[in-house]
């Protein structure tokens, strides 16, 4: 708008953001009161006295008044919704309403408002994050500096919890890769027993005695009786399984696996599997495929 400009006609109620600046023959503005959906509003270098129908722009989020011989604010206590306040070089501005209502207020500067004094409610601002006041009595008033002290305060608090927070992260991560290369290595460790066993077995298994080896007919018959006795194993398995879904499907394939005469759960995580011939490393691998962790708590004679 023009340095010239004397008057402003009836602005539109759409208005999301009205600025004014350097118009310094403009004395008056229309009132600001059907403007519902104002969020910021900005008057720089004019000749305005009052803002008429501020205490009605209950969407204002931001309100800036620099260098106008503005005289009073009058409804600054209703603007709920405001986050930044700006008052520079207003010095006919003699007094701040109470400004405890502002709860929303992030953002206060008062610069060269040599008629403020103290700053009223400035205590019952929880959400403020920052407080500039200078050049002005309300600079060394006490509510003024113990509000700067409690956001300094804040900062130290919020700043330490950042770090706490990230120093967590990091020893959670460390922790959690930690614990992968021990499970990792425990699967290792349990296949490779478990292959180890039934080499073992498949070793004991294919044993025949001849005739032509009557030397070691004592030995091999103590073998083979062994065989014959864990023909029908006793399998206990432990298996993690989260939801009554996992404890179906463990069900359904362990008995779908060749030679199984029974299975019983014992408790949430057991299962106990008898048969004649039950081949334990690829049921416990196609458990651990299909269901969760598996693994192989006992392996031994079954009635």
């Amino acid at each position: 708008m023009g340095a010239n400009l004397q008057r402003v006609s009836e602005l539109p109620s759409s208005l999301s953001v009205l600025s004014i600046q350097a118009c310094f023959s403009l004395k008056s503005l229309p009132t600001v009161q059907n403007l519902i959906d104002l969020l910021e509003l900005e008057l720089l270098n004019l000749a305005v006295e009052e803002i008429k129908g501020l205490g009605e722009l209950h969407s204002l989020e931001v309100l800036v008044v620099s260098y106008c011989p503005i005289v009073h604010l009058n409804g600054l206590s209703k603007l709920t919704s405001l986050k930044r306040l700006s008052l520079k070089n207003c010095n006919s501005l003699d007094k701040l309403s109470n400004v405890s209502n502002l709860t929303m207020l992030k953002v206060l500067e008062i610069h060269q408002c040599q008629g403020i004094c103290d700053i009223e409610g400035l205590e019952e601002l929880s959400s403020l994050e920052e407080l500039h006041v200078s050049e002005c009595e309300a600079e060394r008033s006490a509510r003024v500096m113990d509000a700067q002290e409690r956001i300094k305060a804040n900062m130290a608090v919020g700043t330490y919890s950042y770090h706490s927070s990230l120093e967590d992260l990091m020893v959670s991560e460390a922790e959690g890769e930690r614990s992968c290369r021990v499970t990792d290595a425990q699967e290792r460790i349990q296949a490779n027993v478990a292959v180890t066993t039934y080499s073992l077995h498949s070793s004991l298994g294919d044993m025949n005695v001849s005739e032509a080896e009557a030397e070691r007919l004592s030995r091999v018959t103590d073998a083979e009786e062994r065989i014959k006795g864990n023909r029908k194993k006793k399998i206990v398995l432990k298996i993690q399984m989260n939801c009554q879904k996992c404890r179906t499907k463990a069900l359904q394939i362990v008995s779908e696996a060749d030679g199984v005469n029974s299975v019983t759960f014992e408790g949430e995580d057991k299962v106990v599997v008898v048969g004649e011939g039950v081949d334990a490393v690829p049921l416990v691998n196609r458990l651990r495929k299909k269901v969760g962790p598996t693994q192989i708590i006992s392996l031994g004679e079954g009635k």
